[in-house]
């Protein structure tokens, strides 16, 4: 089988051997192609686009072959130049199965313009179109303006353009959907968002494998830092950091030595005359906050992480929190339940699918930080069942079970392939 992967960002593997950096996104794209490798008669191509580059890159690492287009427009606008290169890579290699991986960008849109939707099946990821209606995530629209900054006016990347280039992708994201005849998702909420736009949708569920570490690692109580809160980022409006913060000064009231550990890059507090240059609004809302509540000491930001850091974030920390606007299905919940941490989720799109609508995760109203807060005291106060989390881990390792995974994608693959030949 000759399989085709278009995916949203450029794989960890050809990033490392291009010498880019390869922290980020996608880990359960490389822990199911890593499955995938040990299929009988398989050939992968994977392609991207990157604005990186201006001419095509083609390379072989460890038996895939690696396809990078040149982007030259804004993300949030269609590249009709990607076309061509479509077009070319399908006459090169007749791909049996395209598999578009989100349609969070159109670059996969440009493939079904130029070769068809045949033979084509699109993963939901996170459903563009959705988040940008609630992008602002209970921000007021008076403190959207008052924290807006000169970078955010002429780059055009404020919470308010930002919005309008989610709900102008969001058009794009219903033209996928209207080409395709076959998607796969894992919730039961992008199951209904996607059957409400193209009734005629054949829809899969096929759950996400995860990194090797997850499966092999346990959290331990007596192990972690006491009082200690992960959260995964806190880039975006919709990640909801702000009402965490919210939240803060009441479980500080009971538990003074509550700390919060946030991955990723420390876009909150600009260092170098550039990240000034190009501060956010959202990121002065959040000092604002920061300040307001005298949260300076009270909050580590550990920069972007490998799997193996992640996990080991995880099995120190006391609770991780997912307290975003709009998840479709979180892979960082999802990690932090395969290792049994506590964790604390709202109640917001597909994560009730993955909290088994609140008896794997402790689960909250979105904008509600008291009930956050509360959430968070008592599991930190241990009055919840202690077995409950290790129970959590049973159940999110058969959800994320990836030799079950991989096998229901295969099929997948060739319930597709024998229908449109």
């Amino acid at each position: 089988m000759r399989i085709l992967w278009i995916t949203n960002s450029v794989m960890p593997e050809i990033a490392q051997t291009l010498g880019w950096s390869r922290l980020g996104s996608g880990g359960w794209m490389s822990a199911m192609l890593s499955q995938l490798r040990q299929r009988p008669n398989v050939k992968i191509v994977i392609a991207t686009i990157s604005k990186k580059i201006n001419r095509l890159i083609v390379r072989d690492v460890n038996g895939v072959r690696y396809w990078i287009l040149p982007a030259k427009t804004p993300i949030w606008k269609y590249d009709s130049d990607l076309e061509k290169y479509w077009i070319t890579l399908k006459e090169t290699y007749s791909p049996d199965i395209v598999h578009i991986h989100g349609t969070e960008f159109s670059h996969g849109l440009a493939y079904i313009k130029a070769c068809g939707a045949d033979n084509v099946i699109v993963s939901l990821q996170g459903l563009i179109g959705e988040i940008g209606k609630v992008y602002t995530a209970g921000i007021s629209k008076k403190d959207v303006l008052k924290t807006e900054t000169l970078s955010d006016k002429i780059l055009k990347k404020g919470i308010r353009h930002t919005q309008q280039q989610y709900l102008l992708r969001g058009e794009y994201e219903k033209e996928y959907l209207k080409s395709v005849k076959y998607v796969i998702g894992r919730t039961d909420w992008d199951r209904m968002m996607v059957l409400k736009v193209n009734p005629q949708l054949k829809y899969y569920k096929n759950n996400e494998s995860l990194g090797d570490i997850f499966y092999s690692s346990s959290w331990d109580y007596s192990k972690c830092i006491p009082y200690s809160i992960m959260v995964s980022q806190c880039a975006l409006p919709i990640k909801g950091f702000h009402v965490l913060l919210r939240a803060m000064p009441l479980v500080l009231a009971e538990f003074p030595d509550a700390h919060i550990y946030v991955a990723g890059g420390n876009t909150v507090f600009p260092t170098s005359i550039n990240e000034r240059l190009l501060d956010t609004g959202y990121n002065v809302y959040l000092r604002q906050l920061i300040r307001e509540n005298e949260l300076g000491d009270k909050i580590t930001f550990i920069g972007p992480l490998s799997s193996e850091e992640m996990c080991d974030v995880y099995q120190k920390s006391n609770v991780f929190v997912l307290c975003s606007a709009i998840e479709n299905s979180s892979n960082s919940l999802a990690e932090a339940q395969c290792i049994g941490l506590p964790t604390i989720a709202t109640s917001a799109a597909g994560t009730p699918t993955m909290t088994q609508h609140g008896m794997l995760s402790v689960q909250y109203d979105f904008e509600d930080y008291r009930q956050l807060a509360e959430n968070i005291k008592s599991i930190f106060s241990l009055q919840y069942d202690v077995n409950r989390f290790s129970k959590t881990r049973a159940i999110a390792h058969a959800r994320h079970n990836r030799k079950r995974n991989v096998v229901e994608l295969m099929q997948i693959y060739d319930e597709v392939i024998k229908n449109d030949n």
